[in-house]
């Protein structure tokens, strides 16, 4: 089985313009849209209530009964939406830190 790598590549500089890609890439900017309301939204939250209690509560929520869930599931445990969504935030939206101690 022989692949035609110059043919996958002339598809692929195409794909944006075709219907197919014009409609994926406007599926991915709506996505990115409700996304970034959604940021807003959590960052007008946090400053009325506490971001300490809300970590402490995703804490609690993926303890040992979370991982024991995933593992009787056959998955590993992973981050619940909430969790999932504060880390994005934090990616998309923070500067990195370094920290000297960590990358020596």
């Amino acid at each position: 089985m022989s692949v035609d790598y110059d043919k996958m590549l002339i598809a692929l500089k195409e794909f944006p313009n075709t219907p197919e890609g014009k409609a994926y890439f406007e599926k991915e900017r709506k996505k990115n849209e409700i996304k970034k309301g959604r940021y807003l939204r959590f960052e007008k939250w946090v400053e009325t209530h506490d971001f300490d209690a809300l970590m402490q509560r995703l804490e609690k929520e993926h303890g040992v009964a979370w991982h024991n869930n995933c593992y009787n599931k056959g998955y590993e445990p992973y981050c619940n939406n909430k969790l999932r969504f504060i880390i994005d935030y934090i990616v998309h939206n923070r500067e990195s830190i370094s920290v000297q101690q960590i990358e020596s």
